[in-house]
């Protein structure tokens, strides 16, 4: 290291560049050398005030933003002008925008390119345990999936957004297999939903909030349902008369082409027209499916 001064600029501590070694150093007359030695000097120069930038703690902002632009709802964050942060709750669901304007040791301070950085939220969800299929279960009848919404950021539900699937038993094999076009909540049984084998599955694949971060979760939420399942619900014809005889119709079908076992029977009397109030047996009616009516 040597020391230079060079007419009224004190050029005390500015190292040498490599070009000019000490072999040449005298040969700093030469208009073109002094040039060099001068650009070399206000490069150090420079280089100094970078290195000693005071100020950042003191002049460093954050505010809170809905986009990763920082630009939409940019709000200060009261008291955040420090060099670090810590992030609140206030913070979830917001991008964090973090502005630093340098001050140098000399020169004019210059405002610096923001940056912004998210913080998330947690995605919606489905209760666990809340799953289940309820409904008549009979051919025409029409079961709904249930399910329990859930976002521990209180974020309300995109129900438009969420998306279902149905599958049903192979008849065969029992596997699920899913059925075409049923992406509602609702499903309508049909005929050929009948057999041994059908078991019902209603899925949640997606869930979705109207706000927040991540605002959708995908994932196999099921609830499953099997039990006998007629074709039509059974109907009584004949009059209804003292000595006449009624009938019992079954409405037995089945999917996969079984033929008809021995069915049960039984016969009531009841005080309402959907036979709960008051419901008796009647004894010895279990043999066919007829009544001879009488009088009480």
């Amino acid at each position: 290291m040597r020391d230079w001064a060079w007419g009224d600029m004190d050029l005390t501590g500015a190292r040498a560049p490599a070009h000019l070694t000490a072999t040449n150093l005298g040969d700093l007359q030469s208009e073109r050398s002094r040039d060099l030695w001068l650009d070399h000097v206000e490069n150090q120069r420079r280089a100094s005030c970078l290195n000693n930038i005071a100020g950042l703690a003191a002049t460093g902002a954050r505010d809170r933003a809905d986009d990763a632009a920082g630009a939409t709802n940019r709000t200060p964050i009261s008291g955040a002008t420090a060099q670090t942060y810590t992030v609140v709750a206030a913070d979830r669901n917001k991008h964090l925008v973090f502005e630093v304007t340098p001050v140098v040791a000399e020169g004019t301070p210059d405002t610096g390119t923001p940056v912004s950085a998210a913080v998330p939220g947690t995605a919606p969800t489905v209760k666990a345990g809340s799953m289940s299929i309820t409904g008549v279960y009979e051919v025409g009848q029409t079961l709904t999936g249930q399910y329990e919404y859930e976002d521990a950021d209180g974020d309300a539900e995109d129900v438009v957004g969420a998306q279902f699937t149905w599958h049903i038993g192979h008849p065969v094999s029992g596997a699920p297999t899913l059925i075409e076009g049923a992406t509602s909540r609702t499903y309508v049984l049909r005929a050929e939903d009948q057999g041994s084998n059908r078991k019902l599955w209603f899925t949640v694949v997606k869930v979705k909030s109207l706000t927040g971060m991540p605002n959708e979760r995908v994932g196999s939420w099921q609830a499953t349902r099997q039990e006998p399942l007629l074709g039509t619900a059974p109907t009584i014809t004949g009059t209804l008369t003292t000595g006449s005889v009624l009938t019992g119709n079954v409405g037995y079908a089945d999917a996969d082409g079984d033929a008809a076992g021995t069915h049960l029977y039984q016969w009531y009397r009841a005080d309402n027209a959907a036979g709960t109030t008051n419901k008796v047996v009647i004894a010895g009616a279990t043999a066919v499916p007829s009544y001879t009516g009488r009088a009480r």
